[in-house]
């Protein structure tokens, strides 16, 4: 009778142990995750970029405009008429078998006729396309001839043998149906203006689905234009708010002050750098090819609280002039790109000394836009 309690005892006991020891890694996970989003780890502060990251990459869907052509298979050309006829010269009549066109089908209908002329001849042949009620919807004529003679250049001869004896059409039906060629010879002659008699040995070949494929390259190339066009319109073009050619980047930094949306700030700036008047001209030549020169750079709320601060180094690079006989020149391109959360008054104060080295300033290109969207990634400063 006591054993009952024990048991029962010992089986609470059991479940509670076994409950514990999988509860215990459950909450050792749900706490570590809870320490992990608090603090900042180098996987946090991963994901927190990609956050700020300003992509924006629906648009490059619009580089499969001109691919897509060259992504599908080609249709296949589909032979309608392949036929081997006897044209009489004397101007009598004959048709072709009937085939069927396509008014729907992709590209253009080739028709295609070879016809085989006597030595020194020249003929006038006729070609009419019937529907199926025998209406002529197509017609139009060929002036054909053959040649045969000898040739003699530079004490050498030979025999040649030319022709214009064929023809090649390309068009479009209006309507789909079957069809056949009327075809007859209005004229053949020799050289000397005399009709002969003949049977004229001829090929009629009618294909479809005929594509043009220097117009399809044209067209890839004019589309690939237009679409890189439409991407320079969005990629880091942005809205200005201010920019121009300056002489004073820490006098320019008070009209950087304004309202910031959240988003994407950039700073463009482009300098360039000459010899100090008083220096000899051949002191370039001594001068180091890049010099260091340093931006200061603070970030600044509405109120006057300085939010970030930051060194910065920046490269002047020697460039030669356009004209060897002038001294070359030093030049910086720099762009700073920076994250604003929330929408807020900022003002960025940059300086750069105006002399460095035997180098002194000539003018920067100064440009300041928001709202900047790119399909890479940058290397963004995040405004706390």
């Amino acid at each position: 009778m006591k054993l009952h309690p024990m048991v029962s005892i010992t089986w609470v006991t059991n479940w509670d142990i076994k409950t514990v020891a999988l509860s215990t890694p459950i909450l050792l996970n749900v706490l570590t995750a809870l320490v992990f989003m608090a603090q900042p780890s180098g996987v946090h502060r991963l994901f927190q970029s990609i956050r700020q990251q300003p992509l924006l990459l629906w648009p490059l869907l619009s580089l499969m405009i001109p691919l897509w052509p060259g992504c599908t298979a080609p249709m296949p050309k589909r032979e309608l008429l392949g036929q081997e006829l006897f044209l009489p010269s004397n101007g009598e009549v004959i048709f072709s078998q009937p085939f069927v066109l396509d008014a729907e089908a992709v590209g253009a209908t080739r028709l295609f006729a070879s016809v085989g002329l006597p030595v020194n001849s020249a003929i006038s042949l006729t070609t009419e396309l019937l529907n199926a009620s025998d209406q002529v919807v197509l017609a139009f004529d060929k002036e054909g001839w053959r040649e045969r003679g000898t040739w003699q250049e530079d004490g050498q001869s030979g025999i040649y043998d030319e022709s214009d004896s064929y023809y090649e059409v390309l068009f479009k039906p209006d309507q789909s149906g079957q069809y056949r060629l009327r075809l007859a010879v209005d004229g053949l002659e020799d050289q000397a203006g005399q009709a002969l008699v003949a049977q004229l040995p001829l090929r009629v070949d009618v294909q479809d689905r005929r594509v043009d494929h220097g117009l399809a390259i044209w067209t890839f190339w004019i589309s690939l234009g237009i679409v890189f066009m439409f991407l320079n319109s969005i990629y880091c073009q942005g809205r200005r708010r201010y920019g121009g050619r300056i002489d004073d980047l820490l006098e320019t930094s008070a009209f950087t002050r304004m309202n910031y949306e959240k988003g994407v700030i950039m700073i463009k700036m482009k300098g360039r750098f000459e010899l100090l008047s008083y220096i000899n001209s051949d002191a370039y030549k001594k001068t180091s090819s890049s010099i260091k020169l340093p931006l200061s750079l603070e970030i600044i709320d509405g109120n006057g609280l300085v939010l970030q601060s930051e060194k910065i180094t920046l490269y002047l690079n020697k460039k030669s002039a356009n004209d060897e006989d002038d001294p070359p020149y030093w030049q910086f391109k720099k762009r700073l790109f920076f994250y604003n959360p929330r929408l807020r008054s900022l003002r960025f104060r940059l300086s750069i000394p105006e002399q460095i080295d035997c180098v002194e300033q000539e003018w920067i290109d100064f440009d300041l836009r928001d709202r900047i969207v790119s399909m890479r990634p940058l290397n963004i400063r995040r405004i706390d």
